[in-house]
C-alpha cells in the first residue's frame, strides 16, 4: 500500500490524508515525505511530477505555470494556469529567486521573503534581515543535506545613520528562523542576482581586472560549511566572452555570449570535475539554425532579444529554453527548434524556475 501511495501525486495524497488515522500519520510521517520526493525528482522519463513556474507581464503582477510534461510531450496546445499566491494583494510585485525540493523562495515588493510549497498551499514569512531600510541585490536558496536545513543568502545594502550604506552578507537557517552574517563572501564582484543552486552550494560568476581583460571564474558557496570555494570555467572562455550560470537539470550550466558573433552552453556533467564541462548547444548570431521557428518573421526574433537561457532538460536530450521572452525546445539530434504552443502566455519576464510537487513541511 505504501509503495502505491508513494507513486500519487500531491493533491491526492493531501485528500487521502483524510481516510484514516494511520494513512494521515504515513503521509505525514518524514520518513514518508522524503521518499515521496526522492521519486518525484527521478521523475526524469515523464515529468509528471516537475513543473515551471515565472513572473508574467504585466511586470511582476502575476505568477504562472504549466507542467513540464505537456511542453515536452503535449502533442496539442500547453495552458499556463495563473497561480495563486496566497499572500499578496493585486498591486505586490513578486519575484521568484530560487526552488528546491519543491519549495519555492519568492520576493514580495522587493523586500518580503517567502517560503513557499505551491503544491501544498503551505508557506513562511522570514524575519528581516536587516531593520534598516535596504535593497537586497543578491539572494540564493538551496539545502543543507548535512543539517536537513533550507537556507537563504541575501546581500543587503542598508541606509546607515547620517548616510551612506552598509552592504552585508547573511543567510537564513529555517531551522533556527534566524539570520546571521556571513564574512567569508566578496560580495562586490559577483555578477547575476541569483546564485544557482548545485550540489549543497550557491552559485555566481566573478569578474576580476578591468574590462578589456577581465578574467571569469565561478564563486561556489557550501550551505552546510558555509565556506567559499572556485569551480573552473571551460577553456572557451577567455576575455572575449561573458559568462552566465543557469541550471540544467541537476547540472550547473553556462551560458557563453560573444556579441556578434555566438552564443554557447556549456554543462559540467559531474561536479567537481573541470574536463567533464561539455558543450551542448552553439548558436551563431545569424541565428541561421532556427530556421524552423514559426512566431513569423525571422526578423522578429532576432529583434526581440538575443539572449539564450536553457532551463529544461527532458527526453533524448531536447533542451527547454527562451530565447528573449519565449519558450523553445531544442532537439539535439536534428539540431532544430521548435516553439510549443501555449495558451494562456503573455511573455515571461524573467526565466523559469523547475520545481517538483512535493510534500516538504516550511516549519
Amino acid at each position: 500500500m505504501e509503495e502505491i501511495l508513494l507513486r500519487l501525486p500531491v493533491k491526492s495524497l493531501l485528500k487521502f490524508r483524510c481516510v484514516s488515522k494511520s494513512w494521515c500519520s504515513l503521509i505525514s510521517s518524514n520518513r514518508f515525505i522524503k521518499a515521496h520526493l526522492k521519486i518525484s525528482i527521478k521523475d526524469t522519463n515523464n515529468f509528471t511530477r516537475q513543473n515551471i513556474i515565472s513572473t508574467f507581464s504585466p511586470p511582476g503582477k502575476i505568477l504562472k505555470q504549466c507542467s513540464l510534461s505537456s511542453l515536452f510531450y503535449g502533442l496539442g496546445t500547453t495552458n499556463a494556469v495563473d497561480v495563486d499566491f496566497p499572500i499578496r494583494n493585486p498591486n505586490d510585485s513578486v519575484r521568484v529567486v530560487g526552488s528546491c525540493n519543491g519549495l519555492i523562495c519568492t520576493i514580495l515588493n522587493e523586500k518580503l521573503i517567502y517560503l513557499w510549497n505551491p503544491s501544498t498551499r503551505k508557506f513562511k514569512k522570514l524575519p528581516n534581515a536587516d531593520d534598516r531600510i535596504k535593497v537586497i541585490s543578491k539572494y540564493g536558496f538551496g539545502f543543507d543535506e548535512c543539517n536537513e536545513d533550507y537556507k537563504v543568502l541575501v546581500v543587503v545594502s542598508s541606509f546607515c545613520i547620517g548616510g551612506g550604506f552598509e552592504t552585508t552578507v547573511k543567510i537564513y537557517s529555517l531551522r533556527t528562523n534566524s539570520w546571521k552574517r556571513i564574512e567569508d563572501l566578496a560580495h562586490d564582484c559577483l555578477f547575476g542576482s541569483t546564485g544557482k543552486f548545485v550540489s549543497g552550494k550557491l552559485h555566481w560568476v566573478r569578474r576580476s581586472g578591468p574590462n578589456h581583460s577581465a578574467r571569469w571564474d565561478i564563486v561556489s558557496f557550501d550551505l552546510g560549511s558555509e565556506i567559499c570555494g572556485s569551480v573552473a570555467l571551460p577553456h572557451y572562455f577567455g576575455t572575449g566572452s561573458s559568462p552566465s550560470l543557469e541550471v540544467l537539470g541537476e547540472c550547473l550550466c553556462v551560458l557563453g555570449h560573444i556579441p556578434k558573433i555566438e552564443m554557447v552552453v556549456w554543462v559540467l556533467k559531474e561536479y567537481g570535475v573541470t574536463n567533464s564541462w561539455a558543450r551542448i548547444l552553439r548558436v551563431t548570431n545569424s541565428w541561421a539554425r532556427i530556421s524552423s521557428v514559426s512566431y513569423g518573421r525571422r526578423s522578429n526574433l532576432r529583434r526581440e532579444s538575443p539572449l539564450l537561457t536553457p532551463f529544461g532538460i527532458g527526453p533524448e536530450g531536447k533542451i527547454l529554453l527562451m530565447i528573449g521572452s519565449r519558450f523553445m525546445i531544442y532537439n539535439p539530434r536534428n539540431n532544430c527548434f521548435r516553439p510549443p504552443r501555449i495558451m494562456n502566455f503573455g511573455g515571461s519576464l524573467e526565466p523559469p524556475h523547475v520545481y517538483c510537487e512535493s510534500l516538504v513541511e516550511i516549519v
